[in-house]
């Protein structure tokens, strides 16, 4: 990874999340960091929600002292933009926000603009290997999240992301800053890293708890 990727669970463009994004903005060892806004998820509930995502995340962004740009990706025929492409290269942060996951795959895979967020592969955007995203973890029953992860692929790690909850990656190592916490499933096996632990997803997914981190 050239850089880090942060998993929300959600309160993106909040202040519950300005620490966190200080944080990876400082990391850019810009004075005045690039940060690109990429609505395509909210694109299929309209207009208004894309619109309305790229402002929040401008006047959120531009509070903290970065340069922001909407990249306004709707369609697949946007995708090969090559401005667009252009825009999500040279940013120092890349935000995708919105809630249809589905569209935004359909939307940038094999196009200038996926291959400047090194889309890998159909099921996902591939940029974390092995492992499987769960927002909102806090907010709907826990069985229900028992069942996605025994019904995932061998070998999948599911993380389970608290609202206003974020698990930031650097060189394979997972921190968990936010209010919450964020739980990891490997088939039947969980574990829970509270905020400011640290977790690894390679390894043996049994090693022993650190400071941070209960289990069940």
């Amino acid at each position: 990874m050239p850089g880090a990727i942060v998993l929300v669970g959600s309160g993106e463009f909040t202040a519950a999340m300005d620490a966190i994004d200080r944080e990876l903005l400082t990391a850019s060892g810009r004075a005045r960091p690039r940060v690109a806004i990429l609505p395509t998820a909210s694109w299929p509930d309209g207009e208004g929600a894309f619109l309305g995502w790229i402002e929040r995340g401008r006047a959120h962004f531009s509070a903290l002292g970065a340069e922001v740009e909407g990249v306004e990706i709707r369609t697949r025929e946007d995708a090969f933009d090559e401005a667009c492409a252009q825009a999500i290269g040279e940013a120092d942060l890349v935000y995708l926000s919105g809630g249809r996951p589905d569209h935004l795959l359909d939307a940038l895979a094999g196009t200038p603009a996926g291959a400047a967020l090194r889309i890998g592969w159909r099921d996902a955007l591939g940029l974390v290997e092995g492992a499987a995203v769960l927002p909102h973890y806090d907010a709907f029953p826990e069985p229900l999240a028992a069942a996605v992860a025994l019904a995932s692929p061998r070998g999948m790690a599911i993380l389970g992301i608290d609202e206003e909850t974020a698990a930031i990656g650097r060189d394979g190592t997972w921190q968990v800053q936010g209010r919450g916490r964020v739980t990891v499933w490997r088939g039947r096996a969980r574990t829970r890293h509270l905020a400011g632990a640290s977790f690894r997803l390679d390894g043996d997914p049994e090693m022993p708890p650190r400071e941070g981190v209960s289990r069940p």
